[in-house]
């Protein structure tokens, strides 16, 4: 029998693995001295929807993409942060893991970040960066749209 709460976690989980580095990436299309500005505009915006929202991201309802693009988007700008932030078992740095990965236990901060370890290459930007650009360029592409 299937858990239906373990299933959308990890269904969250999976989901969020790909469009948080994919904010961090819309994040680096401003310039760099107003990404900061920026980030800190996406995570008040973030706070306030899923406060208003919460209960749509947890049980469905009307405006639950919006609820969950604020919500990733608001990760993505925390994670610029130092030591990143942790969410479902996951950890995201735009220093050390931008993918997001499985946050170790007791691990709250990247430890990374907060010490001289060497960090793991767990990059997950390229992969995004490059299923985006089939994306944009999907058009010229459709002919080959059975093989992506």
């Amino acid at each position: 029998m299937q858990d239906p709460v373990r299933d959308q976690a990890f269904l969250m989980k999976t989901v969020l693995q790909v469009s948080v580095p994919m904010w961090l990436l819309r994040l680096q299309d401003f310039a760099e001295d107003t990404q900061d500005d920026e980030a800190a505009r996406w995570a008040h915006d973030a706070a306030d929807v899923v406060a208003s929202k919460g209960d749509v991201l947890q049980y469905g309802g009307p405006d639950t993409a919006g609820a969950f693009n604020a919500m990733s988007r608001g990760l993505a700008a925390l994670a610029t942060a130092p030591g990143g932030v942790r969410f479902l078992g996951l950890l995201w740095c735009v220093e050390h893991s931008p993918g997001g990965r499985d946050a170790e236990s007791g691990e709250n901060v990247c430890r990374y970040c907060v010490s001289d370890e060497e960090p793991v290459n767990d990059d997950a930007i390229p992969l995004v960066r490059a299923r985006v650009d089939l994306t944009r360029n999907a058009r010229r592409l459709a002919p080959m749209g059975r093989y992506l």
